[in-house]
């Protein structure tokens, strides 16, 4: 009869497998149906929220993880976070629908907690990596600090409204979440700051 440790060595081998099939998989990270489907992180694999926006966008957003109302209604950002970047969207002259709006967790973490370094990097390969490269957008806005880190890591210290040029051309906008500003009562902070910035990125 096998031990527990080899109960979950087996479990964690048979996970290895499953993931290095996926990871081999050709796969369309715009794929809603694809991204449903993903099964890749074990204590996950479920409450899946898609990307949603222009394709071919110039401006990509990506934020940590979806919240619940994200969850229920399957979209990235609609929540009172969303309402927020919405209205920054707006008060720069940008349309939401073009913007490509993505997370760095495709799957709402079980009691709201912060993505797992692990989970962020495994969606990261799957999913993030494959969005950056198909989107190419000019300026890539990381909506807090687990979105920062899964993009750039420590290449820079995080703070919000700093921006960075790669060294492919791109510009990099890292920014606090907005809820870091509604929980402070400050939301018109949170819109002029970062709509004046991305203004000054555009060259208006």
């Amino acid at each position: 009869m096998a031990t527990a440790k080899q109960r979950s060595d087996a479990v964690r081998a048979r996970q290895a497998g499953k993931i290095k099939a996926i990871l081999q998989t050709k796969r369309n990270p715009l794929d809603i149906e694809s991204v449903s489907n993903c099964n890749a992180c074990i204590n996950l694999s479920a409450d899946h929220v898609p990307s949603e926006g222009d394709p071919q966008a110039r401006i990509m957003l990506v934020g940590q993880s979806p919240g619940a109302t994200e969850r229920d209604r399957g979209r990235p950002f609609v929540g009172a976070s969303g309402e927020l970047v919405d209205q920054m969207l707006f008060e720069t002259g940008i349309r939401r629908e073009d913007v490509y709006i993505t997370n760095a967790l495709k799957c709402k973490p079980p009691g709201n907690r912060k993505g797992h370094p692990t989970e962020l990097n495994l969606c990261r390969k799957i999913w993030l990596s494959h969005e950056l490269k198909s989107v190419n957008p000019e300026i890539l806005i990381l909506v807090g600090k687990d979105a920062h880190q899964s993009i750039v890591g420590d290449k820079f210290p995080f703070k919000h409204c700093r921006s960075v040029k790669g060294a492919s051309g791109r510009t990099y906008l890292s920014i606090y979440h907005p809820a870091y500003y509604i929980r402070r009562g400050v939301i018109v902070d949170f819109v002029m700051s970062v709509s004046e910035k991305l203004k000054e990125l555009l060259g208006e």
